[in-house]
C-alpha cells in the first residue's frame, strides 16, 4: 500500500512536470526560428530599400550618410540593395550601389548573385554595368548553370537582347548551344541560336 501510494505520486509529479519539459523545448528551438527568417531591418536601412524601390538617388545618398549599410539585407528575399535593383531593372540604382561600395559577391536567397539576377530579367544594360564594375561574367550557380543560360529562359525580346550580350562579350556559343535550345521557350531565341549555329558551320566550310 505504501508503496504504491509513492508510486502515484512520482507519476503525478512526472505528469506535472511533463509541459514544463515541452515548453523549455520551445524555447531551446527558438533561436533557430528566428534564424531563419532574417532579422528586422534598421529604420535607416528601410529608408535606403524606400529608396531604392522610388529610384531615388538622393534619399538613398542621405540614408546611407544616416548610418543605412549598403550591404543590408531585405527579410523577405534576402536580397542587398544591390541586387534588388539589378531584379527589378532600376539602372541609376544599380549605379549608385556600384558607385558606393556595394559588395557584387553577396547571393539572394536562393544563391544567386547580381549577374545571374540581371541574366535572369534580361537586363543587358545592367549586365555590361557590373561586368565592367568587375564582375565574373561566367559565375556558375550551384546548379551548375552560368548566367547566359539564364538569359535563354525569359519570354520577352530583353531577354534574347541580353543572351546576345552575352555572347558579344565571350561566351562561347558551343558552350551554351545545346542548353539554350532545351531549355528555352522563346521562339526568337531559338531561331537566333540556331542561325548562329548555321552561321559557324557555315564559315567552317
Amino acid at each position: 500500500m505504501y508503496v504504491s501510494t509513492i508510486t502515484k505520486k512520482i507519476c503525478r509529479r512526472q505528469l506535472a512536470i511533463l509541459p514544463l519539459i515541452r515548453l523549455l523545448f520551445a524555447v531551446a528551438h527558438l533561436p533557430f526560428v528566428f534564424s531563419e527568417s532574417s532579422s528586422e531591418l534598421s529604420a535607416v536601412d528601410e529608408d535606403l530599400f524606400a529608396a531604392l524601390r522610388k529610384d531615388d538617388v538622393v534619399a538613398a545618398s542621405a540614408a546611407l550618410a544616416a548610418g543605412a549599410s549598403i550591404n543590408a539585407i531585405s527579410p523577405r528575399g534576402q536580397q542587398t540593395p544591390l541586387m534588388q535593383s539589378v531584379l527589378h531593372g532600376r539602372v541609376e540604382m544599380v549605379r549608385w550601389c556600384l558607385d558606393n561600395g556595394a559588395d557584387t559577391t553577396i547571393p539572394e536567397r536562393d544563391g544567386y548573385t547580381p549577374m545571374h539576377g540581371a541574366a535572369f530579367q534580361g537586363h543587358a544594360v545592367i549586365a555590361d554595368m557590373l561586368l565592367k564594375h568587375g564582375v565574373p561574367l561566367r559565375d556558375l550557380h550551384k546548379d551548375g548553370f552560368e548566367p547566359a543560360i539564364r538569359s535563354c529562359w525569359g519570354p520577352e525580346p530583353r531577354h534574347l537582347e541580353t543572351l546576345q550580350w552575352f555572347l558579344d562579350n565571350g561566351v562561347p556559343l558551343d558552350d551554351i548551344y545545346d542548353k539554350c535550345l532545351e531549355m528555352t521557350k522563346n521562339p526568337n531565341t531559338e531561331a537566333f541560336l540556331k542561325g548562329m549555329r548555321a552561321s559557324d558551320d557555315q564559315e567552317e566550310l
